[in-house]
């Protein structure tokens, strides 16, 4: 899945569609399965990865804050309900970069 969301040709980046539904891709893969894992190896880079995409698409970033508005399902279930503070941490602080990046 690193593969897939980490990896898109130079050739179709400059398009603002594919970045933000690699973005999509990726964040909607992060929140709903990944930081359910036993174990996870790979968290820090999967927020780096997210940072990036999110950092190099406003219409991205825009998306995420507009998503969680919508629908509160991940901050609930991530900032309150997650025992684990590692992932509430990691959530914190990629919320923190969109909210920087769109405002």
């Amino acid at each position: 899945m690193w593969q897939v969301c980490g990896y898109i040709p130079q050739s179709l980046m400059a398009q603002e569609d594919v970045s933000l539904l690699a973005a999509k891709l990726s964040v909607t893969f992060f929140l709903e399965t990944f930081i359910h894992a036993k174990e996870k190896p790979t968290m820090v880079q999967w927020v780096e990865l997210l940072t990036k995409q999110l950092s190099a698409s406003q219409t991205a970033a825009a998306w995420l804050l507009d998503h969680m508005g919508e629908t509160d399902w991940w901050p609930i279930q991530i900032l309150l309900k997650c025992s684990n503070q590692m992932v509430r941490q990691m959530f914190q602080r990629l919320c923190v970069h969109v909210i920087q990046q769109v405002r």
